[in-house]
């Protein structure tokens, strides 16, 4: 099946399912549909491209589940998933399977460096219109993604370098946001909300999820972090089970 189809499969799948939940349906539908995709993701991530456009797509999918699928345990196999994508054709010496460039062919050593810096060099993530960044241990930032360069008017290069105060603010990051990072760069998988009045929507609920970054020998480098506005769906959440109620 094209990776159009599988993709556009899962979604089906996935929205049925959210369906079923949302109307208490019986388990065996549900199992059904969760088996459903999970065996569409599976497809989605064996499969071998060789167009830089489906490549893009393929890895885009699992960067945008990601970034708002709210379960911490499929947070981070997303994350390994994109993880291993890029290994797959970076890694690659065919130019025409290399992500947006050529892909040298790399000893050991070059290898370690190129997983190490992938996440600040590769420009589909860069590109990715979710807010996702990567930051290191001393809070700065090794990238962000196009969606939240937007978000905050600005440039992804622009972040780069930068320390999260210089973003979130002195006052948020000390209260919040600092104990959150400092939790995630002990190994924790963390997901919190909080409240953002942003200009010309007012207060809006933000979904953030923080999950660790490791190297390839297993030690946490740094923190890979998503933010979703997920004030809407909260909202229609909220009528739906005012509707029912009524009804």
């Amino acid at each position: 099946m094209p990776l159009a189809e599988l993709i556009t499969s899962h979604d089906e799948s996935l929205a049925k399912l959210l369906t079923a939940i949302h109307n208490d349906g019986d388990h065996q539908l549900i199992t059904k549909l969760d088996d459903q995709i999970k065996l569409f993701s599976s497809s989605i991530r064996d499969i071998h491209l060789s167009s830089p456009g489906e490549i893009n797509q393929q890895i885009k999918f699992f960067l945008n589940r990601s970034a708002t699928v709210g379960d911490d345990t499929i947070t981070s196999s997303d994350r390994q998933t994109v993880e291993m994508l890029i290994d797959r054709y970076t890694n690659d010496s065919g130019s025409s399977k290399g992500i947006g460039r050529q892909a040298p062919t790399i000893d050991t050593h070059a290898s370690v460096q190129l997983r190490d810096s992938r996440f600040t060099t590769d420009e589909l993530i860069e590109q990715s219109n979710s807010r996702v960044s990567l930051y290191n241990l001393d809070y700065t930032y090794e990238y962000t993604s196009l969606g939240n360069a937007k978000f905050h008017k600005s440039d992804p290069s622009d972040f780069v370098g930068r320390h999260v105060v210089d973003i979130v603010g002195d006052s948020r990051f000390h209260k919040r946001a600092k104990q959150y990072y400092d939790r995630c760069f002990g190994g924790e998988h963390l997901n919190y909300s909080y409240f953002l009045d942003v200009a010309d929507l007012g207060e809006r609920l933000m979904d953030c999820q923080l999950t660790p970054y490791r190297d390839t020998d297993g030690c946490v480098r740094g923190a890979f972090f998503s933010i979703e506005d997920i004030t809407d769906k909260m909202e229609h959440a909220t009528q739906s089970a005012l509707s029912n109620v009524v009804s």
